[in-house]
């Protein structure tokens, strides 16, 4: 059965057209299509749109997150929007042949293998949290990067396991890996 996701992935760059660029060249994958990118510098953010098959698509926002990591210093970088990571949000959003729950499991598929690839922290929310306290984002980002990078040098043992940040996102009636 034909599958149809789309991915709208925020990476924390809206400044620096050469970095975007190259994130976006590190998700081109067979069978996923740009649809759409938008830098924003007053927020130092980017948001592309992608649409593919289900297996594509996740393997897409993998190598975007992972391409993110290279090119994008957090200790430095300064907006008007709340971020937790070179890749700040990584949603999924069903179009044809897959449900949320679906989504979820790619979610949480796409929230392990950046860990095992890049040993980036991810944290699942809204349809996908695994706890009530981490389904509101705002509660994820109170503290923004300066506090969870603050809080895992005192207490290194919650990098143990990856805390999912991928989120499973439906904006319209029907919920940013």
């Amino acid at each position: 059965m034909s599958t149809l996701v789309e991915c709208v992935p925020n990476f924390s760059e809206g400044r620096d057209k050469a970095k975007v660029d190259a994130i976006v060249e590190a998700m081109k994958i067979n069978g996923v299509y740009l649809l759409d990118r938008e830098m924003d510098a007053d927020h130092n953010r980017c948001v592309i749109t992608l649409v593919g098959e289900r297996d594509a698509i996740q393997e897409a926002a993998i190598r975007g997150v992972g391409r993110a990591s290279e090119l994008i210093d957090l200790t430095k970088h300064q907006g008007a929007h709340p971020r937790m990571g070179a890749a700040d949000v990584v949603p999924f959003i069903p179009i044809d042949g897959v449900t949320i729950e679906d989504c979820v499991a790619m979610a949480q598929h796409v929230g392990t293998e950046i860990w095992q690839r890049f040993q980036i922290p991810v944290y699942l929310y809204e349809a996908a949290a695994r706890t009530p306290e981490r389904t509101n984002l705002e509660n994820i980002r109170r503290g923004q990067f300066e506090g969870i990078r603050d809080e895992i040098a005192t207490n290194p043992a919650r990098l143990r396991a990856p805390q999912w940040w991928v989120r499973e996102n439906f904006s319209s009636p029907t919920t940013y890996f």
